[in-house]
Formats: C-alpha cells, structure tokens, sequence
C-alpha cells in the first residue's frame, strides 16, 4: 500500500505523538507513549509540512496502534501507511480496534481496502466530548485512553 499523493513520514517523537494526543484525546499520555514507542514502531504524517497523524506498527507480536490524526480525513493515510509497515513486517493478518464513530477510518478499511469486522464486539462508554473518538483508533488490548 502505497502513502497517499501528499503526505510525508517520518519516525514519531515522543513529542509528536502527546502532541496529537493532547488534541484528540483531550490530555496527553507520557508513560503509554513512552511505553507504545518502546513496543512498536510509529510513523507521523505531515501535510504541506504539518503533523497531521500517527501510526503505530505492529510490534514482535503483530499487535498494532494506536491511530490517530487532526483530522477524520487523514485517518486513511495513516492506516495505509500502518498497512504498508505490517506488510513490510510479513504480517498476515492486522487486528484493529476501530471505533464506530471513525466513519472515515470505516469506509476506507470496509469498503477500499476489503477488511471484514469481526464478530468480537467491545462497548466502551464515555461522557461528555472529552476524546474526538471519530479520529483516534485504540490499541489492541483498548486498557485505557
């Protein structure tokens, strides 16, 4: 899978990631960051030179993500760009939490790129517009935001 017509990546920072995080999540996560960084590698997108999104890879286990980006649009460069590096890492099979809020993220998964929910299904309450879950997709196992 090949990065989308302008978008560039780059390894992510520590920095970059909270960054993302603070906007999408609503707070930043220094230690599970720092954690996720340590297991598995991520990407960042720039647009026109701007951070837009991130992407964890799959890790020794084939585990993957987060995902997240400013903005639903970038949603699908970020996970073609996962997609390439799980490829790259001789992933078979990539298992993704995908919320049912991330439409763009959705679409493009079902209907582009042909994945198939499975039948496993998670309820994740929340109150209140504290995290933009339509642009944020969770790590595999989704212990904490």
């Amino acid at each position: 899978m090949k990065l989308p017509a302008g978008y560039e990546a780059a390894p992510a920072t520590l920095e970059d990631v909270l960054a993302i995080e603070r906007e999408v999540l609503g707070h930043g996560r220094p230690q599970e960051v720092a954690f996720m960084l340590a297991d598995r590698p991520a990407t960042l997108l720039r647009r026109d030179g701007r951070a837009v999104a991130y992407a964890f890879g799959p890790n020794a286990h084939d585990q993957c993500g987060p995902v997240a980006a400013l903005d639903p649009a970038d949603l699908p460069a970020a996970l073609a760009q996962l997609e390439t590096a799980a490829h790259a890492a001789g992933v078979e099979s990539l298992e993704l939490n995908v919320p049912l809020t991330a439409t763009e993220a959705l679409a493009w998964l079902l209907a582009e790129r042909r994945f198939r929910v499975d039948p496993l299904l998670a309820l994740f309450l929340a109150d209140g517009p504290w995290a933009k879950l339509d642009r944020y997709l969770p790590f595999n196992p989704c212990l904490f935001l």
